[in-house]
């Protein structure tokens, strides 16, 4: 009896190899017959690496993994095409219209939307993308004022005057060399500057640009390379940098909301003075005199004396 329970006859790989074969084949063809089944008409590839599928493709070249799909789903007449990454089905969505009908649904029980297969080990758990219900809506809510077409207005001459300064630059860039240059990068590096300029401005010292600046390229380098979170790994960098973007955002707010409690303070001390200065103004120039909302009101037109803005930083940062 004691020779029939040798551990040896529990553990023999060469018994148990058939097995384990036969078990690995059978799920490679489940996962095919799944992804088959998922796929139906759609244009897509007709077979898939087991579990990777396209992600060697698409990590090798990006740019052209996409621009496949875009062409599959242009081909297929319905605006769609499906394709298979790191065990997943997925659909790749062509069309403007469909696409406003998905995102517009944000029931937690409607979809779940990805971004990276492993999206939530570098946007973190509670990014807005992977919200749903109501910390969706009130999150919505919450910027919703950063978006109005007032707020809008005041971006776009930012926009503007950031957009035009990278102009000048590269056409001086390409007339010195007399040669065409290519404009991926300059173009990356100019959409980050005006991103930071419309929601950082000045609260962001050059430094700090800078080390974002390369943050910010460990991070998207980070998005098209095979996901090892292990040390020396591109993965692993673009996690690190954006624990480090977080940081560097958060201290911007924090800068910033002393500043607003700085000014809102200045306000309600100085409100007497402003209030008494724009009545003496219009004593002036001969207009009639305005009640105390009328006058809080006129406020809003521009006051030499005090010109809160300018404030210098150190006075409200100490």
């Amino acid at each position: 009896m004691a020779e029939l329970l040798r551990p040896a006859d529990f553990f023999d790989l060469r018994a148990a190899a058939p097995f384990l074969a036969a078990a690995v084949a059978l799920y490679f063809l489940a996962e095919q017959l799944s992804y088959l089944r998922k796929k139906g008409p759609l244009p897509g590839p007709s077979l898939v690496v087991p579990f990777l599928g396209s992600a060697v493709r698409m990590i090798r070249d990006p740019t052209g993994f996409w621009d496949v799909q875009a062409a599959r789903a242009r081909e297929s007449g319905a605006g769609l095409a499906a394709d298979f990454l790191f065990g997943r089905f997925i659909v790749f969505i062509r069309d403007s219209e469909l696409s406003h009908r998905v995102f517009a649904n944000v029931r937690p029980d409607a979809f779940h939307l990805i971004g990276h297969p492993f999206g939530k080990r570098l946007f973190g758990d509670h990014n807005l993308i992977y919200m749903f219900g109501e910390d969706h809506k009130d999150l919505r809510r919450r910027i919703t004022p950063n978006f109005t077409p007032r707020a809008l207005s005041t971006y776009a001459a930012i926009q503007q005057r950031v957009i035009l300064a990278h102009l000048r630059r590269w056409l001086d860039q390409s007339a010195a060399t007399g040669e065409a240059m290519p404009i991926r990068v300059p173009c990356r590096d100019m959409n980050l500057e005006t991103s930071q300029t419309v929601f950082v401005g000045s609260y962001l010292t050059e430094k700090a640009r800078e080390r974002f600046a390369k943050d910010y390229a460990l991070f998207n380098l980070g998005l098209m390379t095979v996901p090892v979170d292990l040390p020396g790994f591109a993965f692993r960098r673009a996690r690190l940098a954006v624990a480090r973007l977080v940081r560097t955002l958060g201290e911007c707010a924090r800068k910033s909301k002393a500043r607003s409690s700085y000014l809102r303070k200045k306000l309600r001390t100085q409100g007497y003075s402003i209030r008494s200065q724009y009545l003496r103004r219009n004593e002036r120039l001969g207009e009639p005199h305005q009640d105390s909302t009328q006058a809080s009101e006129g406020m809003d037109m521009p006051l030499k004396p005090l010109e809160l803005c300018s404030v210098p930083k150190s006075n409200y940062l100490r």
